[in-house]
C-alpha cells in the first residue's frame, strides 16, 4: 500500500472543539520561527507474510502539522504491529499517541506554572517537549493495556 501527501497549507488554523460542545473556537497556531520545510510525505506499507496463512497488514502511520499548535512543527508516526491484535495495537496509537502528548504537555504547563507566548515558546518547549513525548507514551501504553483485546503477545513498535 502506497500513500503520498501532497504537501498541506501550513497557515491554516486549526479549529478545536471546546469542552461544552458549543461552537468550535479557531486557534491560530504560535509562529515561533519554524520554516515549513516538508513538501512532500509518502508512506508504502507491505503485509508480512506466513506461509499459507493470510495475514492482515498491522502497519500504520499519521502525521499533525501544526503539532502542539506550534506553526509548522510537525509530528510523524509509523506503527509497526506484531503478534495476532499488532493491527488493533497501531491503530490504537495512531488515534491516542498525538492526543496523549499534547494532554502531557498541558498537565506539566500547568503543574510548573509555565505559559508558553510567542516570545518565549522555543524555549519552553525544549524545556518540556521530551518529557511530554514519554509520558504521552506511557499513558497511551497504559491505555493500551486496559483495551478489550488481549496485548500480552501483540503490540506495535513506534517510530
Amino acid at each position: 500500500e502506497r500513500r503520498n501527501l501532497s504537501r498541506p497549507d501550513s497557515s491554516k488554523k486549526r479549529v478545536v472543539k471546546s469542552p461544552s460542545r458549543a461552537t468550535p473556537k479557531v486557534v491560530s497556531p504560535i509562529d515561533i520561527g519554524i520554516p515549513n520545510i516538508v513538501e512532500k510525505v509518502g508512506v508504502s506499507t507491505q503485509t508480512g507474510f506466513i506461509p499459507f496463512k493470510a495475514k492482515v497488514n498491522q502497519d500504520n502511520f499519521f502525521m499533525v502539522q501544526n503539532f502542539n499548535n506550534i506553526l509548522n512543527q510537525w509530528l510523524f508516526v509509523c506503527c509497526d504491529g506484531h503478534g495476532v491484535n499488532g493491527h488493533f495495537a497501531s491503530e490504537h496509537i495512531r488515534q491516542r499517541l498525538a492526543y496523549n502528548v499534547e494532554v502531557e504537555e498541558k498537565l506539566y504547563l500547568r503543574d510548573n506554572k509555565a505559559r508558553p507566548s510567542e516570545e518565549n515558546a522555543a524555549d519552553t518547549a525544549n524545556d518540556f517537549k521530551s518529557i511530554a513525548l514519554r509520558n504521552g507514551f506511557i499513558r497511551t501504553n497504559e491505555e493500551l493495556i486496559n483495551r478489550s483485546f488481549d496485548c500480552n503477545f501483540s503490540g506495535s513498535t513506534v517510530v
